[in-house]
């Protein structure tokens, strides 16, 4: 059969028109070859590894890029299933919707959870406005949030206070992380309805006991949402042994998946207790409007509707494999081993404040200091202008200082270029 031809039959199939064959496009779109593969899974030891994985990512050349708790980097891999999936189905006006329900199932598994309990939505903002405005709050009602959440994870549940008359209160963390179990729970009263805090805190990277805080709230009949932003793709989630009511995140940080993607997890004792949220087409199990009848699905996907962007959730799928394919055990470790190698610097440096625990219980691949002496929007300013160094700065929790965030294509010689840039901007 010619080439030509066998090219356009694989994509029909994949576009769906062959619908048995479908799940192809996550198990066989884009997946790396089997030599690609091997330089991802073989040789963990050997020093040029970590290079090798470096090349997977479009990152420029003395461009030393420590931002992705804000925005990580998509590897080529990400973006060409993005890039042939949105090409088969613009090729046959098929919205690929049919291609989902296996991507749910991969991903949902890679965080410990089942297809039914995952929503894949457009990032972790939307997945709190879903359960902020889906648990049923009464006028004096406590919410409990930490004082290290990220705008995007205390906005949506101030709102619904001023809607509902429920009370904010707000648990002052320590940055040691040692004692913040204690501090959450010295904020909660009987009026206590759920407890807003994130795995790991987008401000200094800290690690949160969720576990040890989601079984005090199934204890106290309180609700646990954890914001995922910071963890999954950065250290191993395991959401059935975390015990959470509700946990989202998003695949444009840690995951290495492409914008506008992301994950709510329901857990499934409290999918017919979270009301509200958007509705559409593809939410319901039943509907007829005549005859007033409507009854979503029984599962978290009933939050999924209208049409919505395959490619991307295709991609979401790809990085996910790329995570596995290297492991993420090995990811957290490279991560954390970054996190060491750049504090052990820092903490011999005269005028650095270090906000991030060393502890490794307590942190992971994020580090957040403070260069007493500079202002730390000057420090941004110049660590991008005059050596191509992206990091963030971090005015949260009037922390004032700079953030850096150790990916698994960063590396031992970006550290060495970060710290003698530090030094060169003390010194002025």
């Amino acid at each position: 059969m010619p080439k030509k031809r066998r090219e356009f039959i694989k994509k029909i199939m994949l576009a769906g028109i062959g619908v048995e064959l479908a799940p192809s496009i996550m198990q066989a779109s884009e997946r790396l070859s089997s030599n690609e593969a091997n330089l991802l899974t073989i040789g963990g030891q050997d020093g040029n590894y970590w290079e090798r994985v470096s090349r997977k990512f479009p990152l420029l050349k003395k461009y030393y890029y420590f931002n992705n708790a804000a925005l990580g980097s998509t590897p080529d891999c990400v973006s060409k299933a993005v890039h042939d999936c949105s090409a088969i189905l613009e090729s046959t006006g098929d919205t690929g919707h049919h291609l989902i329900q296996n991507l749910r199932t991969n991903i949902a598994s890679f965080l410990g959870a089942n297809a039914t309990e995952i929503a894949l939505i457009r990032n972790a903002t939307e997945g709190m406005n879903i359960v902020a405005n889906g648990i049923k709050l009464e006028p004096g009602d406590e919410i409990v949030i930490t004082t290290h959440e990220h705008v995007s994870g205390t906005m949506p549940w101030v709102r619904v206070a001023q809607i509902t008359g429920a009370k904010i209160v707000f648990a002052e963390l320590e940055f040691n992380g040692e004692s913040n179990f204690e501090k959450i729970l010295a904020v909660t009263t009987v009026k206590t309805k759920v407890i807003v805090f994130s795995h790991v805190t987008c401000t200094t990277g800290m690690v949160l006991p969720v576990k040890k805080i989601a079984d005090w709230c199934r204890k106290n009949n309180v609700y646990s949402c954890v914001d995922g932003a910071q963890s999954a793709g950065m250290i191993p989630v395991d959401l059935h042994d975390l015990n959470v009511d509700f946990y989202t995140t998003c695949g444009h940080k840690w995951l290495y998946g492409p914008k506008e993607t992301g994950m709510l997890y329901i857990s499934k004792r409290n999918l017919n207790t979270l009301g509200g949220g958007y509705v559409g087409a593809y939410s319901d199990a039943n509907y007829d409007a005549k005859n007033g009848l409507l009854e979503l699905k029984n599962e978290a996907s009933r939050y999924e509707y209208g049409t919505r962007n395959t490619s991307l959730i295709v991609g979401l799928g790809r990085a996910v494999d790329f995570i596995k394919e290297i492991g993420i055990e090995r990811i957290q470790n490279r991560g954390a081993a970054l996190k060491t190698y750049l504090y052990d610097y820092l903490k011999d440096m005269p005028d650095v404040e270090i906000f991030t625990p060393n502890n490794p219980e307590f942190s992971a691949s994020i580090l957040t200091f403070r260069l007493k002496k500079l202002d730390y929007k000057k420090v941004q300013k110049l660590l991008m202008s005059k050596y191509q160094i992206r990091i963030r700065g971090i005015y949260e929790n009037k922390i004032k200082g700079i953030r850096v965030s150790c990916a698994c294509y960063n590396s031992e010689t970006q550290i060495d270029i970060l710290v003698a840039a530090l030094k060169e901007i003390m010194n002025e």
